[in-house]
Formats: structure tokens, sequence, C-alpha cells
């Protein structure tokens, strides 16, 4: 076997991060509201189920959860969503703010509490929990994180506060009141998050504390039918008259609610229901973890939790459907045609796609699984492969017909043409397949040799360049075939503990490879470019980064690959490599050399990068006309000139113009514009430039434009010169007079002789 020829090659990261950070543009074009995770829900008079989510977002659905509408939280980092029993007036409220609602959750106001201080012992007070008895009696707790918890008690809605209990949690930073639950108007209880719970026999006017075991931990509860309540709990508990115990010790957030005859409880592991009083459940298992729970009435109720993911009972909580906001359940892979259309495979079967550079998107559900690999051979065939189907489309994209396949974890695609491709890998045993009709029928294309290096659990990608030539990562080994896959043999092999996990052809030039060196001290991640005869030089490595090992053809003469949030970037098919620092993570794709999408987190990030800053000033030389003076590192470029009116739209003023650096330019605004405020707009024509647009300037009605001055040519567009003097004469170049009147003349475009004294000067109008 052929052992790498090492090269290596050193790449200043420092430099070039430095170099290219302050031309990186990155925006989140991600839609309000469209990922995040459900926290927590409520319902609200005329507007229906309320939401809050992790992205400060609130959400609102008049049809049981099926579509949802978004608005912005008027404050950040929600800890909680309250309701009261009018289904009318509510809060939500992080550590140090409260919002009010009164007409069922479809305006918020900021609130004061009266009565609630905002420091403590020279301390900031925070808010931690907030609980309702009834309409009028409300409970705060708060706490200075110096000497416990304190409770403070409303009876007028929440206008004001007496504090009723201090110092209810033993100085611990992490504790907190996990519920409170009256099982009478005068008795109830409160049950710290760790070691302790209070009871008040007087409505909630004074509170007494029991330690117990600071191991032990309380969560939800609810008040029964007979009168006590049940409460969850998991370590040791005493007895105590008026409560039974719910004992669930795997460590979760329960959240339970009464429903005559029966008590539902949501934990991680989905839906409890008790009919005997919490003597025994019976579990509904969800394929999402919820964090809410809120009951409309016996029959209908409402699960909300992660991934913007909700779910919905008619039946008393014996059975649920489940209902996805937008992009909830998260994003795959990203594909772009271009800088404007852009296509997102989903993890639960949905795909995503703009056509206006991500101002908008657009979903569509095609597949019950989770979406991988996309691609276009062309600009109207496309195909996305997941477990066990193929989507093709023929129409750009706008739909996509479902093709049932054998391979259970197909996860890579590599189409060369519209009709031939290969697809790979199955979780049984690594193959891959390859079709010649458009995916409609798939052949194993595999040998002995690929069978001995593919080891189960391999699923490294692959990559051909031609319909026959293509080489596949295994292992330490990179398999090549020149046969479509018929026979494989050992093309090159690393060192041990060195793993290839990518590989990606570059035309007919050679082979980009990705590989991960495993130590016992350090892993590494490095990059190599190979000839045909597979000489391979070290193009970059680096401490391993979750976010590298991408590597993409954006055209036939431009490639990259992915290291953290830098972008190596081949203009010349391999031969040189520029990093170049996007700033996006996660699954990348770059349209070009300078501008780029990634999806990261649940986000969508847009990018413009790697470009020269183009600088431009402007000057006023007349009603209509303006000097422009640029600036920029090079001589000359190709611009397209526009003028942009305040709702954004352009007017072509110059298109494909060169100018030099340092030279200005005089435009003149065409007659058609009409009067208003304007700003210049310079786009670069060779896509090495970023635009620039001039401060806003005021377009007026033609006017005047100067007064002749001796010795100077003038300019004008349409428009008239006036001159004023005593002691000129002026003349046509045919030598006739020009006869002033009170010594001022209008003059059109032409050719002047100006006569002061003995001087004579040439006067041109253009």
């Amino acid at each position: 076997m052929k052992l790498i020829n090492y090269i290596f090659l050193i790449v200043c990261i420092l430099v070039s991060f430095a170099a290219n950070a302050q031309n990186t543009e990155i925006i989140d074009i991600t839609p309000l509201g469209f990922s995040g995770n459900f926290q927590y829900v409520a319902y609200g008079k005329d507007n229906g189920i309320i939401a809050i989510a992790d992205n400060n977002c609130i959400y609102t659905s008049k049809d049981t959860c099926k579509t949802w509408n978004v608005q912005k939280a008027p404050i950040d980092s929600i800890c909680g969503l309250i309701m009261a029993e009018d289904q009318k007036t509510g809060f939500i409220y992080n550590l140090y703010q409260i919002y009010k609602t009164v007409d069922g959750g479809k305006t918020w106001l900021e609130h004061k509490p009266n009565g609630i201080p905002q420091v403590i012992d020279k301390r900031r007070v925070e808010y931690r929990n907030f609980f309702v008895k009834n309409i009028d009696t409300l409970f705060f707790i708060v706490t200075n994180r110096v000497n416990g918890m304190r409770i403070y008690m409303s009876i007028d809605s929440g206008d004001n506060w007496t504090e009723v209990a201090k110092d209810m949690d033993g100085n611990s930073y992490f504790s907190g009141i996990a519920n409170m639950c009256f099982v009478t108007s005068n008795h109830g209880f409160a049950f710290g998050t760790a070691g302790f719970y209070a009871e008040t026999k007087d409505g909630g006017l004074t509170w007494e504390k029991h330690v117990i075991s600071h191991l032990t931990y309380f969560y939800d509860g609810v008040k029964c039918s007979d009168g006590t309540m049940i409460q969850v709990y998991d370590g040791s508990v005493p007895e105590v008259e008026g409560i039974k115990w719910a004992y669930f010790p795997n460590g979760g957030s329960y959240k339970m609610c009464t429903v005559s005859p029966k008590i539902i409880m949501l934990d991680l592991d989905g839906v409890r229901i008790t009919q005997d009083m919490g003597s025994t459940w019976t579990l509904t298992v969800l394929a999402t973890i919820c964090n809410d729970m809120i009951f409309l009435s016996e029959k209908i109720g409402i699960l909300v939790g992660r991934d913007l993911t909700s779910y919905v009972t008619i039946d008393g909580g014996e059975t649920w459907t489940k209902y996805v906001h937008e992009g909830g359940e998260g994003f795959n892979s990203i594909y772009c045609k271009n800088s404007e259309e852009c296509f997102i495979t989903g993890k639960k079967g949905r795909v995503f796609a703009t056509n206006d550079g991500g101002r908008t998107w657009n979903m569509q559900d095609v597949s019950n699984g989770a979406l991988y690999e996309i691609e276009f051979p062309t600009n109207d065939v496309g195909y996305i492969v997941g477990p066990q189907v193929l989507l093709k489309t023929i129409d750009g994209g706008n739909t996509w017909s479902n093709n049932k396949i054998k391979m259970m974890m197909a996860k890579y695609i590599d189409f060369i043409t519209e009709d031939v491709g290969y697809m790979g890998y199955s979780n049984s045993m690594p193959t891959i397949q390859k079709t010649t009709n458009g995916g409609g029928k798939w052949n194993y294309v595999f040998d002995d040799v690929y069978d001995e290096y593919k080891l189960f659990g391999d699923y490294y990608p692959f990559s051909f360049r031609n319909e026959n030539e293509g080489a596949v990562c295994a292992h330490n080994v990179l398999l090549l075939t020149f046969d479509g896959g018929v026979s494989w043999s050992v093309a090159c092999e690393m060192p041990e503990q060195t793993y290839l996990q990518n590989v990606l052809a570059i035309g007919e030039n050679g082979w980009l490879m990705f590989s991960r060196n495993i130590t016992t001290s350090c892993n590494y991640d490095k990059f190599y470019f190979c000839d045909n005869e597979l000489n391979c030089s070290l193009i970059f490595s680096g401490e391993y980064s979750s976010s590298s090992g991408e590597l993409q053809k954006i055209n036939d003469t431009t490639y990259r690959f992915t290291y953290d949030t830098l972008d190596y970037i081949s203009t010349d098919e391999g031969l040189t490599w520029n990093p170049v620092y996007t700033g996006l993570k996660g699954s990348k794709y770059l349209v070009d050399a300078h501008h780029g999408y990634s999806i990261y987190g649940g986000q969508i990030y847009k990018a413009t990068f790697g470009i020269e800053e183009l600088q431009v000033s402007v000057t006023k030389c007349a009603d209509r006309s303006y000097e422009l003076l640029p600036q920029f590192n090079g001589e000359t470029i190709p611009v397209a000139i526009y003028l942009k009116d305040i709702e954004g739209n352009l007017t072509t003023i110059e298109n494909n113009v060169e100018i030099t650096n340092e030279t200005s330019i005089t435009i003149d605004i065409p007659d058609d514009i009409v009067s208003g405020m304007y700003s210049i707009y310079i786009e670069s024509q060779n896509n090495q430039y970023m635009s620039v647009e001039t401060e806003m300037i005021e377009i007026t009605k033609k006017t005047p434009v100067n007064v002749i001055k001796e010795n100077a040519n003038y300019r004008i567009v349409g428009q008239t010169i006036y001159a004023f003097s005593k002691d000129i004469r002026l003349y046509t170049i045919t030598g006739i007079e020009i006869p002033l009147q009170n010594g001022m003349v209008e003059l059109q475009s032409g050719v002047y002789m100006l006569v002061n004294g003995k001087e004579t000067q040439k006067v041109i109008i253009k």
C-alpha cells in the first residue's frame, strides 16, 4: 500500500482572521419564532392558547395548536407565565421585571409591584416564582441571594404586596419554591425545591417552615377531590396531615393538574394518569420532552415542549396528537442554487425553501422521517435522501415525489448528472448504490475490497468526479474506483490513529481529503490536497473542532473546506488555498467565494465575507449633478451606480462603468427622477468589493446652476446657465454678440466667447 508523501504547509490563521474579519457581515435570517423550545402554556380569553418559548417570543393559537401567531415578548429570559381564573388577567416575568395583561394576553404592559423592594440588605431582589390562589390573591417568591426566599402576598390582583414570610430556604442559592397549593381557603402548603416545605393555616398571611433532608426534592402537586393534595417528591418525607406523597425518583420536572376524576402528571417520560388518588399510574410515552401543561376541560388538554412541539388531547389524556410549529424540530443540511434560492432539510421530514435570499421561507411536509443530503444536478432536477426514502423534484423544488428505497440509513448522495448518481449508507452493512435512470432503480456497487475496509458504522461520505471515477474514506485508507463501483482498490493508507472522514473530487486534478488524528493528548483536524498520483500536501492542521470537515465544490474552479469559522477557498482547482473568515458555524453552504449560508442551533444565518471595502464620498456640484470620490484597495473596478429612494427602489444611473481609486466622477440625475430624498448605491460588478450606500441627498427641481466665471467649463444636462456681469461682453462662436439685459443672459448648451477688457476666454456649456 502506498504511503502518503507529506509536505507541510504552514498557514497563519490569526493573520487571516484579522485581515478578513472586518469585512465579514453575518445576519440572522431566521423568521420570527421559527425555532426554539416552548416553556410555558396558559389560556387567554378571546386570544386562545398562549405559549412562551425560550426565543423570547409569545405564541398564540386559536385552533388548538395547529397554527400559531408569533410576536416578540416585551422582556428577555421569561421565567414564568401565569393566568388567573378570569382568563384575562395574567403575568410574565423575569428576574427583575413583571409585565401584566388584562386582555387575555393580547397586550402586555410593565407592572411595578408596589410593596416589593428592589433592594434588600444592599442586594438586588430577584423574582423567582409566581402563584395564583384566586383572581385577587397572588403570591410572589423573591430572593436577594443572601438571606433566603421571601414570600409576598397581594389581595388586589398584584397591585400591592405585603411580605408574609422570609428566610424560607436556608440560604441555598439554587433553592426555590416549586409548588404552592391550598386544600381549603385557609390551609395551604409551599414546597421548596430542596429540603423544606412551609404550611399556612390563615390563607397565606403567615407561614411555618419545616426543614427536611437536603436530599429531598419537591416538584409539582395538586388538590384532590377529597380535600387533600398529592405532592411529588424524591427523597424522604414525614407524614403530614392533608398531604399524599407521590414518589418519583428519576429527577425530572413534573407538572400536575386535576381533571376530575383523574389526576394527570407530566414528566420527562410522558403523561401519567391516576384515577385512585396516586396509588397507581398509567404512562403514555411521548416522543418529545414537554415542559408545561393545561387542561381547558375534562377532555381537552395541551402540552408544550422542546422544538416548538405541542400535543393536544380531546379524550382526557388517553391519546395525544402532535403538532410542530415551523422549523421547530430542527435542520440537517442546506443547499443553495444561488444567493437567493436555498433549501434546508429537516430532522422530521420537512423541506424549507427561500427564493428571496432568506427574507421569507416556505415549508413542505414531504416525509415522515429525517432528511439528510440535498443537491440539484440541474436547476430543475434535485434529490433529497433519508432513511428508506429518496425525494425527487423536476420543477426546481416546488414539488417532491417520494420514492421508497431499501437503505435503512441512507445519508449521502452524489449525482453526476440528473440521471446518474450514487447513494449510501445502510446501518446493517455499509453499502453504496448507483442509479442511471434518475433514481428509478438502484444497484449495489461494491466488491470484497470495499466490504473489507468499510467497517460497520462507518458512514463517511463519498465523491465522484464522473460516472466511473470515485473515492470513499474507510477508516485510515482511501478507496478508489474507476469503473463505477464494480471494483475498488486501496489508493493510500494513513498512519494508525488517523481517520479519513471526508473526500471531494477536485475536478480532474485530484482529491481533497479531511482526516482526524486521535492521540492520547490531543485530537487534530488535517486537510490534504492529493494529485492523481496520490502525492499529498498538508494544507492545514489544527486542533479538533466540531465545526470542521465540510468539503464543497462551489463551481468548476472554486472549492472550499471548513475549519470552525474559517473556510479555506481555492479558485484555481485546488492549486492554492486562501483562508477566509466567514464567521459561519454549523452546516454551511457557500454560494460563491464571498457569500454563504449556514444552519446552527436551529437558526439560519447569511454571510458576506472576504470582500474588500469600498468607500465613496458624495459632493453636490449643482442641482441634479453630483461628484463621487471612490476610495478602495486597487486601481480600477467595474461598478453599477443606482439611485435608491426611501422605499429601497433602485434606478440605474450608470451600468458597468469603471471607477478609479481616488479619482472623482460626476453623475447627473435623469429628468424623470422626481424631487425627494435619495441615496446613491454603488455595486461592484466583479464580486470583490462590498456594495456601498451614501448618505441621503435631496434632489430638487431644475434651477439655474451657476454664474459664469472666466476660464471655466460648465457642464449641464437639460439645464441652463445664467451669466451675470457688468463688464463682460459675450459672443457666439461665430462672432455674433449676445446682448446682456441688465447684465444677465440665459445660455443654452454651446460654445461662447467671453470678452473681459482685453482678454478673451472660451466658455463651453455641455
